[in-house]
């Protein structure tokens, strides 16, 4: 079996493919909404804003849940007088005093 190519052919160098540019459904669900007021490029930049808000909101229910911070304990003597008036004597014993 012999196979030759003929270099001077036309369709010889020619690329076999259509480059195409095929953007993401998201993207386009994007564009659909906003009614086809904003580019390809745009709708890309308000899905990584999505992404940005996302994952702050993460951040934020991820440090709520696991509970890094500790509020300060409160001391019987750092209570505002209003407080302290309106609180029973139990409960009044039951904040720490710095004196013990």
């Amino acid at each position: 079996m012999d196979i030759q190519f003929n270099p001077q052919d036309k369709d010889f160098n020619a690329p076999s493919y259509e480059p195409t540019r095929k953007s993401s459904k998201m993207v386009g669900w994007v564009v659909k909404l906003s009614g086809g007021t904003i580019s390809e490029s745009q709708a890309n930049y308000v899905l990584i804003g999505l992404a940005g808000v996302f994952l702050v909101l993460t951040v934020v229910v991820v440090v709520n849940m696991v509970g890094v911070r500790k509020p300060a304990p409160t001391y019987r003597e750092d209570l505002p007088e209003s407080v302290k008036a309106t609180l029973t004597p139990e409960e009044l014993q039951g904040f720490p005093s710095r004196n013990k």
